[in-house]
């Protein structure tokens, strides 16, 4: 099952999310369809509530960002 997380920002083909404890880097990341629009190439923050940095596929003009799943 899918993880939902929060997007915290994004820019251009670069997105901040939060909400799992259970990043980890060149994950993939999916919209509410199911398809993959990018992956996690860094995490960041503390141990209890960290952030990632994932790089999109294309740009956030382009994507649905309204729900990001790992």
């Amino acid at each position: 099952m899918a993880e939902e997380c929060k997007v915290v920002n994004y820019k251009s083909n670069e997105v901040l999310i939060s909400g799992s404890k259970n990043f980890s880097i060149n994950s993939k990341i999916y919209d509410s369809n199911g398809k993959k629009i990018g992956k996690i190439i860094r995490v960041l923050g503390n141990v209890e509530n960290p952030y990632a940095l994932a790089i999109l596929e294309k740009p956030s003009q382009e994507v649905s960002l309204k729900a990001v799943f790992l």
